[in-house]
């Protein structure tokens, strides 16, 4: 093998690797991407439960205060 030879099958192994990294990054950033908006969903999600909630509260509290001024 001539050295010419070996630098061409190193040059061919480094463009499959490079090309590998650059598909690992796709993936990993499109996996990333992914979560991220999976992460907004939950949070808006959660935040709209909480607020159902505060409201329900709200409520009820309104409630519990004109019957005990029906009372009295």
């Amino acid at each position: 093998m001539s050295a010419l030879n070996v630098d061409e099958v190193i040059d061919k192994c480094r463009q499959k690797l490079d090309k590998w990294r650059h598909d690992c990054h796709t993936i990993i950033d499109r996996f990333y991407e992914e979560k991220c908006q999976e992460l907004q969903q939950r949070c808006v999600q959660q935040a709209g439960q909480k607020r159902k909630k505060i409201r329900q509260l709200k409520l009820k509290t309104n409630e519990l205060i004109q019957e005990q001024e029906a009372t009295h």
